[in-house]
């Protein structure tokens, strides 16, 4: 079994990405793993619109992690807030492969994540997992478990499209109390997505190039077909990504996906077109000033500190 482990900010493009390899045959796109604790508690819905506890391959999963000794949801919880926070990347960077002992928080999350990713494997008879979960702390986790062979891809977005995006409301029918995304200020998703992306750097450095790939959306969206080949390249994966209707579209079908965007709940005929709205829509003065903040991993990641005028309006869209 194979985990490609998603790292990256919020609407970075990750669920569709993972939706359309979800269409790859023997990849299961399971969506953000890192919730289905949480969602499992709140009632939340699942990629497929029913209940994660019962959906008809979550509730198998939930079922068997159970029988096989898992922590509770709750347990789980808990061990996530005692040992994934973001100050805890650090020493778990230094731990190898294999090393949860010593502290029992880690030590529960991790026995149960395993345990979680065998389930799924189980239940859905494929033999990779796409896994969005993007925070690092838990790929940082995923590295560590014995016996399953995790990739990681680190997706990157221009921060100023990051933040355009989060600013804006969206509806989230998964059974949000709101019933819709929550928005972030143009300052609050600059620091969160220049913290999300050193540490994912951090990580992606700990994997080693053989286990890690850097992928920027701009390149996602401008050649799909190609970046879908990077990625089973990574995965050492001889199967042809024979999944698009043309260039750039894919059809996509009911997906079992634990959280993520409200994306996930799309199905039929996805395109790859260039999101760009923010060129010309965002606010010139929060487009500086998240362009100025985020200027140094902006130039690292060779994006261009200013963008040629915008093209059009369009972007990946059903």
């Amino acid at each position: 079994m194979k985990i490609l482990y998603v790292i990256g900010s919020s609407r970075c493009g990750s669920t569709v990405l993972g939706n359309v390899l979800g269409e790859l045959p023997g990849f299961f796109a399971a969506g953000e793993v890192r919730f289905l604790w949480e969602r499992t508690v709140q009632g939340r819905l699942c990629g497929c619109r029913s209940p994660v506890a019962t959906c008809q391959v979550w509730g198998k999963v939930l079922s068997l992690v159970r029988e096989r000794g898992g922590a509770t949801p709750d347990e789980m919880l808990a061990a996530d807030r005692a040992a994934l926070r973001p100050h805890h990347l650090a020493s778990l960077l230094m731990r190898r492969p294999g090393n949860v002992a010593g502290d029992p928080s880690l030590l529960r999350y991790a026995t149960t994540l395993r345990t979680t990713y065998e389930a799924l494997a189980e239940v859905t008879g494929t033999d990779i997992i796409v896994d969005t979960s993007k925070r690092p702390t838990n790929g940082a986790v995923a590295r560590l478990l014995p016996g399953i062979e995790v990739k990681f891809l680190h997706l990157v977005r221009d921060p100023r499209g990051v933040a355009y995006s989060q600013s804006r409301s969206k509806p989230n029918p998964d059974g949000a109390p709101t019933g819709r995304m929550a928005t972030l200020s143009p300052v609050m998703s600059c620091a969160l997505w220049s913290a999300t992306n050193v540490m994912g750097d951090a990580l992606r450095w700990r994997a080693g190039r053989r286990r890690s790939l850097l992928l920027l959306y701009d390149e996602l969206v401008a050649r799909p077909e190609r970046s879908i080949q990077r990625i089973l390249r990574l995965l050492e994966e001889e199967r042809s990504p024979r999944i698009f209707t043309d260039d750039r579209t894919v059809r996509i079908g009911e997906h079992h996906t634990v959280a993520g965007n409200a994306d996930r709940f799309l199905t039929g005929d996805v395109t790859f077109r260039s999101d760009d709205r923010w060129l010309h829509e965002m606010a010139s003065a929060d487009r500086r000033l998240v362009g100025m903040v985020a200027a140094p991993l902006i130039l690292r990641y060779g994006m261009s500190l200013s963008p040629p005028a915008p093209a059009g309006r369009e972007e990946i869209r059903r």
